[in-house]
């Protein structure tokens, strides 16, 4: 057995940059085949991750971020409405304020009527009716137009909390009784 160990010794020692090389291909072979190829994982920085690992935590953060997407629609939607709500309430303050400034001028423009004619001496008992007829008739138009649009306020905050008024209206209905 000795001579067989001599001769292999002997063999290698003649034949080192041979055996070299084949234990050095034989290591990297064994590398190749044995060793995968790891990156920087996307969810834990510190570790090391596969190429399945990887398209795994690259699918999960994908989910992530859609969910999230759909999170931020939901919430540019729901601003989009409130905006939209506030623009109609703005525009019907101020139809209101013109119909108020309106009236004001009419009683104004009566009033005026009114004194020239005291002044001047004539004046006349039925136009002094009919101008007050008209200034009744106004305030009644303005009341009823700011009621209007107290119930149009009333009915759009009930519809914007999901309460609706579905019973008569003496009884209670179930969903505002809870």
């Amino acid at each position: 057995m000795s001579d067989l160990w001599h001769l292999l010794t002997n063999t290698i020692d003649h034949n080192r940059g041979i055996v070299a090389a084949v234990a050095l291909a034989g290591a990297m072979a064994c590398w190749l085949v044995g060793c995968q190829a790891t990156t920087s994982s996307l969810m834990h920085g510190d570790q090391q991750v596969t190429a399945s690992q990887l398209h795994d935590e690259a699918m999960q953060l994908d989910q992530q971020l859609q969910k999230q997407r759909r999170a931020i629609e939901t919430q540019i939607s729901d601003y989009n409405a409130e905006v939209e709500l506030l623009k109609q309430r703005a525009a019907a303050a101020t139809e209101d304020l013109q119909r108020q400034n309106e009236l004001r001028q009419q009683i104004v423009q009566t009033l005026g009527g009114f004194a020239a004619q005291a002044v001047g001496g004539t004046f006349d008992p039925i136009s002094a009716v009919s101008a007050v007829i008209t200034l009744v008739a106004g305030a009644a138009a303005a009341g009823l137009g700011y009621d209007n649009r107290r119930k149009d306020q009333v009915i759009a905050d009930l519809k914007s909390t999901g309460l609706t008024a579905t019973a008569s209206p003496g009884s209670v209905s179930a969903s505002s009784a809870s």
